[in-house]
C-alpha cells in the first residue's frame, strides 16, 4: 500500500515494507529521513496523429520536453558517477579491476547519453522510435525504475512493453537477436497484454488504425 502526503513543493510517498526489510534499512532511514527521486519523462509519438503532425504540423513542443529532461539526466548522471567511482575507490576490497569495471560501465553509460541526444535533436521528419528504446537502455544501465504508457495504455503500451521484455532476454537470457520480434509477438498475442486491453475497453484484441 502506497500513501501520499504533500509537504511545501513536495510530494511524499510512503510505502509499506516488511519487518524484515525494514530491519535492513540504514539507520537514516529508520528513524525518518526521505529518498530523493528525480522523476524525469521522454516522450515520443508512433502513431498516425505523430506522422501528421511530422508531415504538416509541430513538433517542437515534444523537443521541447525531451531536451529538458535530457539536461536533468545529465546531472543526475554527474552524481551517479561521483557516488560510484567514490564507493570504488573508499570500499577496503575494492582493486584495480574493480575501477577497471566500473569505469566500462560509465563509459557505456556515456555513450548511450550521447546517443539520446543524438536522437532528440534530429530534424528529420519521422517517428524516431529508437528515442524509447535508448532511453530503458540508459534506465537499466543507471539502475533506474521506468514507467511507459500512452494515451490508452493498452495498444502502443502493449507493443513497447513486449518488445522491452524481448529485448531484455536478449540481453540478460542468451535470447537469439534474430528471435527478438518472434518472441515479442508471441507475447503479444498469447501473453498478459490482450488481458489488459479487455480490462481497459472490454475487448481483448488491440485498437490500431491503418494509417
Amino acid at each position: 500500500p502506497i500513501s501520499v502526503e504533500k509537504i511545501d513543493d513536495m510530494f511524499v510517498f510512503y510505502i509499506q515494507i516488511s519487518t524484515e526489510m525494514f530491519a535492513k534499512l540504514p539507520t537514516s532511514l529508520q528513524r525518518g529521513s526521505l529518498i530523493q527521486t528525480r522523476p524525469l519523462l521522454f516522450t515520443q509519438g508512433v502513431n498516425e496523429q505523430q506522422a501528421i503532425a511530422n508531415a504538416v504540423g509541430s513538433t517542437s513542443l515534444q523537443k521541447v520536453i525531451n531536451l529538458e529532461n535530457f539536461q536533468q539526466l545529465e546531472q543526475y548522471y554527474v552524481s551517479f558517477k561521483q557516488f560510484h567511482l567514490q564507493r570504488v575507490a573508499s570500499s577496503p576490497r575494492s582493486t584495480t579491476a574493480n575501477l577497471e569495471v566500473m569505469n566500462q560501465e560509465l563509459a557505456t553509460i556515456e555513450n548511450q547519453l550521447k546517443k539520446l541526444e543524438q536522437l532528440i535533436r534530429l530534424d528529420k521528419k519521422e517517428r524516431t522510435v529508437e528515442l524509447l528504446t535508448c532511453t530503458a537502455e540508459i534506465s537499466r544501465s543507471l539502475r533506474a525504475s521506468r514507467l511507459i504508457s500512452c494515451k490508452s495504455a493498452k495498444d502502443r503500451t502493449g507493443m513497447a512493453i513486449t518488445f522491452d521484455q524481448a529485448n531484455v532476454l536478449h540481453l540478460k537470457h542468451n535470447l537469439a537477436l534474430r528471435e527478438i520480434m518472434f518472441v515479442a509477438n508471441h507475447m503479444r498475442t498469447s501473453g498478459v497484454r490482450r488481458d489488459n486491453a479487455l480490462k481497459n475497453t472490454g475487448k481483448d484484441k488491440f485498437a490500431f488504425n491503418p494509417l
